[in-house]
């Protein structure tokens, strides 16, 4: 085994999750090649099955897999721009619980659904592993495309180099995690934890525990003094956010009596083991709800899946901040505040002190004023210091210290290079390039700066940044707005 840094050219434009790391793209080249040879069928495939013979490749410590999440140089030029991309639906599944194959850019539940990517426009990424050079150098062989939407253009590869490297950067970077490590086996000086899985495929919603989390930037991460108490739950078992928002405000919006089921099924919508719920046909109806798109496969929801989606369609949970014993609107009508001013003022306070929240909390937001149901597709947060938020269908990952930062950030270079607050953050909704600098900003120092800003600051920390700072140009908009 030796410590291997691997590098990735790009050709086009790449769509990575912050947290894809090398060992999971690994392990699906790894499994891909055991299909072709007839050894696993195409049916779902545990990593932990095959632990044994992936440690004869990739480090194995602790219970975790060697395999960084991937940076970008320090000297590196980064240009990010949103793709909208349509995402088609199971069709297979929705035959077998409708009865019927359609498409539907309108609404309904065969809804064909739009997503929003950030796309980064930069020349090579890397990754840190530890393992044997000469097998995952054979497998990377077969790695022709990395990230989302590869059938349509975006990630495609020129080169792939593997190289020793005389330092371990695959598990731990200047004391923060540089992968998901559980916290039932690591014990590391950092709050920033969330609920994770231990081994890939880690979109999946089962078996999700405590995990350090590595911090976001793109950049290698350069520790800083940082004088706020963080909170985390490193030992909480996994909690459940339907649950979780019932609990919190059942008093308003109660749930039905269900019947208990003869036979406890898993639940398609949030993925936990239930004796009382209701058939999936009985939720997701044609022309009231649209989710397929984010379910399991299976023909039944729970009880208090159930519940969040009738209850959201009612408007009350799609705007919430949800702690253990109460809640409150931070977005919408039921928000307090008496105009839109005090509202975003009230609102840029909360995210502009996120470490003040104890966990455990939710946080959801509705992207449209449609009947779009946040909470099932969400995550609890365990830590202020890492938060979770869903945001519409995407969830976003909020590193507090990092955007505590950038708050403070965004403030001075606004002011120093008189460059417009939306350049700098990202609006989501907006398609193509995130900036086009008008011709008196548009210098090489300031490029520069708006280059170093992407680099150590993802996507969810500017679309959010959106909210906690507030300028005179967002004041006069309102103005505007308002006459």
């Amino acid at each position: 085994m030796h410590n291997l840094k691997i590098t990735v050219g790009l050709s086009s434009p790449v769509i990575l999750s912050r947290y894809t790391t090398i060992d999971s793209i690994l392990i699906a080249l790894y499994f891909a090649k055991l299909r072709k040879l007839g050894r696993i069928g195409n049916d779902f495939v545990k990593t932990e099955d095959f632990i044994p013979e992936i440690s004869k490749f990739i480090q194995v410590k602790n219970g975790a897999l060697s395999g960084s999440i991937w940076y970008v140089g320090k000297e590196a030029t980064v240009s990010p721009s949103n793709a909208m991309l349509v995402k088609t639906k199971d069709r297979e599944h929705m035959l077998k619980y409708t009865g019927k194959i359609q498409d539907n850019d309108g609404s309904g539940e065969y809804k064909l659904y739009r997503f929003g990517f950030e796309a980064l426009d930069i020349k090579e990424i890397y990754f840190y592993v530890v393992g044997d050079k000469e097998i995952i150098e054979d497998l990377l062989k077969d790695l022709k495309g990395i990230g989302k939407k590869n059938s349509v253009g975006f990630g495609l590869i020129d080169k792939i180099k593997v190289e020793e490297t005389d330092e371990d950067k695959s598990f731990i970077i200047k004391g923060q995690a540089s992968r998901p490590l559980p916290c039932r086996s690591w014990n590391l000086e950092s709050d920033r934890v969330m609920f994770y899985r231990a081994y890939p495929p880690y979109y999946d919603k089962k078996d999700k525990v405590p995990c350090y989390m590595p911090p976001t930037s793109l950049i290698e991460y350069e520790p800083i003094e940082n004088s706020r108490n963080y909170i985390s739950l490193k030992e909480q078992d996994y909690i459940y956010p339907t649950k979780f928002a019932y609990n919190a405000v059942k008093e308003v919006l109660p749930k039905p009596d269900y019947p208990q089921m003869i036979e406890a099924k898993t639940c398609s919508a949030c993925g936990k083991v239930h004796d009382r719920g209701v058939k999936l046909t009985d939720v997701f109806k044609p022309a009231s709800n649209n989710d397929y798109a984010f379910l399991e496969k299976g023909d039944f929801i729970c009880e208090y899946c159930d519940w969040s989606v009738k209850s959201e369609s009612q408007n009350y949970l799609g705007y919430l901040l949800i702690a253990q014993n109460w809640h409150k609107h931070i977005q919408g009508k039921n928000m307090e505040g008496e105009n839109d001013k005090e509202k975003q003022e009230i609102r840029a306070q909360l995210f502009s002190n996120l470490d003040e929240q104890t966990p455990p909390f939710y946080i959801g937001i509705k992207s449209t004023k449609n009947q779009q149901h946040v909470v099932f597709k969400s995550t609890v947060s365990i830590s202020n210091a890492l938060i979770p938020i869903q945001y519409g269908n995407d969830t976003y990952v909020i590193d507090v210290e990092l955007f505590n930062r950038a708050i403070d950030e965004l403030k001075k270079l606004i002011k120093e290079t008189g460059i417009s607050k939306i350049f700098w953050i990202n609006q989501e909704i907006i398609s193509g390039p995130v900036f086009h600098l008008p011709a008196k900003d548009d210098t090489p120092k300031n490029r520069e700066s708006l280059n170093n800003f992407y680099k150590k600051y993802d996507r969810s920390i500017r679309v959010f940044l959106n909210r906690a700072v507030i300028t005179e140009e967002d004041v006069k908009k309102r103005k505007t707005k308002k006459s």
